[in-house]
């Protein structure tokens, strides 16, 4: 079982898939409550072609329990330990949501480790609708016991469910059972608590201040009905962004490595095979919707 093990007594897991000798190597890292597995559907999209490194973020999966509150920037750390660990470097990191707001630190603080950032369903601050979201979710488990208060239980899934899929996943009842079963039959759940660390970093996110320290390539991906970072969350980005391109997933939500895994892997791999022509030259902005 792979783990890091860092000098600050934090482990975290990790897993390997796709072709070790690969040119390109992806960090995918995901978001709030997320384990690896949530990259699951597009791994068979992309494990012919590249190196992949799965991590479960602190707090998460098969990762360490956090013992006090943390930020995003000591989650970053957690995965710049990593990178260098494996002797990676540099890497295309693709953080989702909360894996997103790592990518941000990583690039600016680590521009040795990092070859692009693929900013998916996420943003340099946190929104007013993230942190309704946010203080929903908690209020949820805060009006359970102990014993209940599960991010993972159906009735948490189910309430939130309006809030990070799409109309069009929404009507699909295999798709959203499949969901929810995945779900609630993860043999490593979030705690409670573990939930509330991860979303208090989430509700403190604003790396506006990082932003003129990130020189790499930057592809930012949202879904059309996203409604924690829509479109306009995006094309404001982008517009703070050295080097941007916007790529909007149509039928897609929050969740879009879920909802449209065939249409994020192809727009990761045209960005990458445009980095891989123009290494060190400007990659130019194109908005699909």
């Amino acid at each position: 079982m792979p783990i890091l093990k860092r000098d600050n007594g934090i482990s975290i897991y990790y897993e390997e898939r796709g072709q070790k000798e690969a040119a390109e190597t992806l960090l995918l890292l995901g978001g709030l409550t997320r384990d690896h597995t949530i990259w699951r559907k597009v791994l068979p999209y992309l494990e012919e072609k590249y190196r992949i490194i799965l991590p479960d973020n602190r707090d998460a999966g098969q990762s360490s329990t956090a013992a006090t509150e943390y930020g995003i920037s000591e989650l970053s750390e957690d995965m710049s330990d990593l990178i260098q660990s494996l002797r990676l470097c540099p890497v295309h990191v693709v953080g989702h949501s909360m894996g997103g707001f790592m990518a941000f630190h990583l690039a600016a603080k680590y521009p040795e480790l990092i070859k692009t950032i693929i900013l998916c369903s996420t943003a340099e601050k946190q929104t007013e609708a993230g942190i309704s979201y946010l203080r929903g979710r908690m209020c949820l488990i805060n009006e359970k016991s102990p014993a209940e208060a599960k991010p993972t239980s159906r009735d948490d899934i189910v309430a939130v469910m309006d809030k990070i899929y799409s109309p069009t996943s929404l009507k699909n009842e295999v798709f959203i059972e499949e969901m929810i079963d995945f779900e609630t039959s993860n043999p490593y759940p979030q705690r409670a608590d573990a939930f509330k660390r991860q979303a208090i970093a989430c509700l403190h996110h604003n790396a506006e201040f990082l932003l003129r320290d990130i020189v790499c390539p930057v592809s930012i991906i949202t879904g059309k009905h996203d409604r924690t970072f829509p479109p306009e969350v995006a094309y404001t980005l982008s517009t703070k962004m050295r080097r941007p391109t916007v790529t909007i997933i149509p039928d897609a939500g929050h969740m879009v490595q879920l909802e449209q895994p065939k249409l994020l892997s192809d727009t990761l791999e045209k960005f990458i095979v445009t980095y891989r022509h123009e290494p060190d030259g400007e990659v130019s902005m194109r908005i699909e919707v």
